[in-house]
């Protein structure tokens, strides 16, 4: 699957009794049932084959944009391959969805989106994966976060295959309710576009997202939100 650089290259019960002559009554014999074993009740989880439909839709991703109509393309079900990025350890943090992060990994479910507007100022990455657990997916979140810590403050350049080069920097990670962001600046950016990765774990699902347009400082965290959203109503 190909990937556009997106700015670089979603009882009671009652009881009577009557009263009666007296009577002799043997004491009544009560017998009473074990109790019943506890029940269990398997966590809800995001299904594998419906992942695709967490992703946000051209409206909530307009949303992002003062509200300009969205372009989606099509759904990818595996990671990308056609970008490479120097130096290497920055590949996972600066984009989404790439084989470098994912690959080797158990995930059983994945969906990848490019979404963008008329004149492609404003261009969404958004990614989602599933996995067989929760913890699963959370552990794949830390390692996502540990890898990114590598790559703060780090100039770099991605090349597409086929393609054109981008140059950008990124700035410095933070983590805050469950989200790491990382804000990232094309080196050419005259018109002040910016880009935001933000990524997060929700049930079973890692979401992995980046945001490019003038000031998009929030928009990858919104975008994120937004998804993980989706996949909590699943409980």
């Amino acid at each position: 699957m190909a990937l556009v650089l997106a700015g670089l290259v979603v009882l009671r019960k009652d009881n009577s009794a009557e009263s009666a002559s007296p009577t002799t009554t043997s004491p009544a014999t009560t017998t009473t049932a074990p109790p019943s074993p506890p029940t269990t009740t398997a966590p809800a989880l995001a299904d594998p084959m419906a992942v695709a439909s967490y992703l946000a839709s051209p409206e909530e991703a307009g949303s992002l944009a003062d509200n300009r109509p969205m372009t989606p393309g099509p759904i990818g079900k595996e990671p990308y391959r056609n970008v490479t990025v120097e130096p290497f350890a920055c590949t996972a943090a600066t984009v989404p969805g790439i084989e470098a992060a994912y690959g080797g990994t158990a995930f059983n479910g994945f969906a990848a989106q490019n979404v963008w507007d008329a004149d492609e100022k404003f261009k969404i990455v958004q990614v989602i994966a599933s996995f067989a657990s929760e913890k699963e997916a959370a552990s794949f979140f830390d390692r996502q976060v540990n890898s990114w810590d590598q790559c703060t403050d780090t100039a770099f350049v991605a090349s597409i295959q086929g393609g054109g080069q981008d140059r950008a920097s990124t700035g410095v990670m933070t983590k805050n309710d469950g989200i790491a962001v990382l804000p990232i600046t094309p080196t050419a950016s005259a018109d002040g576009r910016t880009c935001e990765r933000a990524i997060t774990s929700r049930l079973n699902t890692f979401i992995d997202v980046r945001v490019c347009g003038a000031d998009a400082g929030g928009d990858g965290v919104a975008l994120a939100r937004t998804i993980a959203d989706k996949v909590a109503a699943t409980r």
